[in-house]
């Protein structure tokens, strides 16, 4: 990730409180002159303060944690904690018992810039980057990218959030709107990795009706790209299982990942068709 580091402390402190100034200056002068928001962005020009690549595939904002030691499948597995996109899709991790959920929505301009607002007023600007990892068995680096058209930061700690700063934040993307929609991949980059069975492992026989052995994909080292209904399976039924999971094929074990395209982190594209 790129980190676009302002000069020093005080620089920071200044473009913080210079950013949240000219915002509420811009919002009395729009009232000033009699304008009034009928909810379209177009009414909102005088809010154009923070300003963004509108790209679908422009991830403008980013909150991610990654433990240090984990196997390569679990790496795959895991999905960013949220992720928002310059056309405005967001993306999030829903934590249940024992599992988790995808979940997927749309933001309009208004809202992408009040969580821009929120996201500097809660400190963004004056954090700093923690990376020592602290001496305990799996380490979790947690970490925050703002990417606007004049600054791309990101800040990385291994120790707590000034003020409980980035839990704030996480919640903020959960809440942020009520219509949301569960992801369900169509198609994604499977891996599979022999392993030690593991008595402690959930165990997930693999379908003798599977139109691929797991001892192949594993042999073969490399991604195959498959589609549902074996990746609504994969995703769904191994995938998003938190603790151990171990896939059972006769008497081997392995573990299985599955990458989605603009869902999973550093994911492929998907393969061009033809």
């Amino acid at each position: 990730m790129l980190k676009g580091l302002l000069p020093n402390p005080m620089n920071r402190r200044f473009i913080s409180l210079l950013f949240i100034s000219l915002l509420l200056l811009a919002a009395c002068n729009g009232d000033d002159n009699g304008n009034k928001s009928d909810g379209n962005s177009s009414n909102t020009d005088n809010l154009g303060l923070f300003e963004w690549d509108r790209s679908p595939d422009t991830i403008i904002l980013r909150m991610d944690d990654q433990a240090n030691y984990e196997p390569q499948a679990y790496f795959d597995n895991d999905v960013p904690l949220c992720t928002l996109w310059g056309d405005g899709r967001l993306v999030w991790v829903n934590t249940l018992s024992g599992r988790n959920e995808i979940l997927e929505a749309r933001l309009t301009d208004d809202q992408i810039r009040s969580l821009i607002e929120t996201i500097i007023r809660t400190g963004f600007y004056d954090w700093q980057n923690d990376i020592v990892p602290p001496s305990t068995d799996s380490p979790v680096l947690e970490s925050l990218t703002l990417n606007l058209y004049d600054s791309n930061r990101t800040v990385e700690r291994y120790s707590p959030w000034p003020a409980n700063g980035f839990a704030t934040l996480r919640q903020t993307c959960a809440d942020l709107v009520e219509s949301r929609a569960l992801v369900i991949p169509t198609g994604g980059w499977m891996k599979a990795y022999e392993v030690e069975a593991d008595s402690s492992a959930k165990i997930i026989p693999w379908p003798r009706t599977a139109p691929f052995s797991l001892e192949e994909l594993a042999s073969s080292g490399t991604p195959r790209w498959i589609e549902s209904p074996w990746a609504e399976f994969v995703w769904t039924n191994i995938t998003r299982e938190l603790g151990i999971v171990q896939v059972r094929e006769g008497s081997k074990s392995y573990l299985v990942s599955l990458q989605v395209p603009g869902i999973s982190r550093d994911a492929p594209p998907a393969p061009s068709e033809g």
